[in-house]
């Protein structure tokens, strides 16, 4: 596609990723990330998400600027970082490894950012170790509020999510404590292939006990993960209090 000098003021300095149409822009003496999307037929959809993740204010939320169309094209703006790893690019790209306090900080730090996303009816739906971003120790969620997307990446998602079915926040919780068992342990907490057999296992398979990979994490942390990634509703956190209380209970 075409590429632009400037995006409703934000003047374009280089492409940060060339997979992407993701630019690093200027605009005054700030930086800013600047997204531009191909043509979709759910542009509409997707800026009215935007629109709704712009009002959202909060320390462990990557900030949302700006959202619009240049030429026929979507573009929206979101805070730049000069530096940082995704959680995935930590664990499988550079063999990072995170101690016990590391993940329950990580994991407080992003539930409590959801649990306030979650109280303005934004649900994240796709939530995945490449969503969360790690730039000078602290952690932000990238958000989205995908209800009617396509999962491309269905190894952490909730069974009622791969089953097509409603989900709410306690779909997150289960994203959420997916992640906290990839920190835990390097792994995947399901990884059969082909994608048939993998959705199989979310929905009826329970994950290899953490201690199998990691036997340093304590069986407090182990159980709420555990609670976590629940296959049945009744079982798992139904909010986020709930799910906090335990997590800084173990930190106490």
């Amino acid at each position: 596609m075409k590429f632009f000098e400037k995006v409703n003021g934000y003047q374009i300095i280089e492409q940060i990723n060339p997979s992407y149409n993701v630019f690093k822009a200027k605009k005054g003496n700030k930086f800013f990330a600047v997204y531009i999307s191909i043509k979709r037929n759910d542009d509409t959809i997707f800026e009215h998400d935007i629109k709704k993740i712009i009002a959202l204010k909060n320390t462990n939320i990557r900030t949302v600027y700006d959202v619009g169309k240049i030429n026929g094209s979507l573009y929206y703006v979101k805070q730049y970082f000069s530096e940082y790893n995704t959680i995935f690019d930590n664990i499988y790209c550079q063999g990072r490894t995170f101690n016990e306090s590391n993940i329950l900080q990580i994991i407080i730090q992003i539930a409590k950012a959801l649990d306030y996303a979650s109280q303005f009816k934004i649900i994240h739906g796709l939530l995945h170790p490449n969503k969360i971003i790690i730039s000078n120790e602290i952690p932000y969620v990238c958000l989205a509020n995908r209800r009617n997307y396509v999962i491309g990446r269905p190894m952490f998602a909730s069974p009622e999510r791969v089953m097509g079915k409603d989900f709410g926040l306690q779909s997150d919780i289960f994203s959420l404590g997916s992640i906290s068992y990839f920190m835990a342990t390097g792994e995947f907490p399901f990884k059969a292939t082909p994608s048939v057999l993998l959705l199989q296992e979310i929905m009826k398979k329970e994950p290899k006990a953490i201690t199998k990979y990691n036997p340093s994490i304590s069986s407090k942390t182990c159980k709420v993960i555990k609670k976590m990634m629940a296959k049945s509703l009744k079982k798992r956190y139904q909010n986020y209090s709930h799910l906090l209380q335990d997590l800084q209970n173990i930190l106490c």
